[in-house]
């Protein structure tokens, strides 16, 4: 059956916009490939029915399906586990939150979330509409394969307190190391200023969220 390892682990598959491919193969037992897939199908409320075509699984999360295949489960095992699982309705929830934003959320490193997430600090990320800081346009200025997005990060250090960053990401379209400026901050000191990295980011929630945190 699903357990809470199962949850947590596709769970973070899913915030982070990840197949879990790799995860997959390693998998060496029927029954723990059969509670990955029915973990992921259930948080994101798929049916396996519908996956499966030909013998095999297709779509989200199918690497997991197929291998409990190839480990010598069926349909019909998968099903029984699927219907005798409790719909997790919280972690439902919670997730919507993030799936609009999984292409965002890719322009920082997988880590900066995860650590979050093992800290239990829920964060929402938004891409906003509104137009880029004119530091991030000099920025940029005569450069080619550079694009400008401004993005919010919210934490929730302990509810309903949040704090938040406003930046501007400049987004390296030919695969190098992004930057960032600081548009604003709510709740937060962080003293970043100018076009920083991303460690420099990092340090920066680290200090403010995570310390945060710990003291309460």
């Amino acid at each position: 059956m699903v357990e809470e390892k199962d949850w947590k682990r596709m769970y973070d598959l899913i915030v982070d916009g990840k197949d879990g491919a790799s995860v997959a193969r390693s998998i060496k037992q029927k029954d723990k490939a059969i509670a990955r897939y029915v973990a992921g199908l259930k948080l994101l409320s798929l049916n396996p029915d519908d996956m499966y075509h030909r013998g095999v699984f297709t779509g989200f999360f199918s690497d997991f399906g197929n291998k409990a295949i190839e480990l010598g489960a069926d349909l019909a095992d998968i099903r029984y586990v699927y219907d005798n699982c409790p719909n997790p309705e919280e972690l439902i929830n919670k997730i919507k939150g993030y799936l609009n934003d999984t292409d965002q959320r890719a322009r920082i490193p997988d880590n900066f979330f995860k650590e979050l997430r093992n800290y239990k600090v829920d964060v929402l990320t938004e891409e906003l509409s509104r137009l880029p800081t004119q530091a991030a346009y000099d920025a940029t200025a005569n450069k080619k394969n550079k694009e400008i997005i401004p993005f919010k990060i919210t934490f929730y250090v302990n509810k309903p307190q949040e704090c938040y960053l406003d930046l501007d990401i400049i987004v390296d379209l030919n695969g190098g190391s992004n930057s960032y400026i600081l548009k604003e901050e709510y709740n937060m000191k962080t003293d970043l200023t100018g076009v920083f990295g991303y460690q420099e980011l990092y340090n920066a929630v680290w200090n403010e969220v995570i310390t945060k945190k710990g003291d309460n």
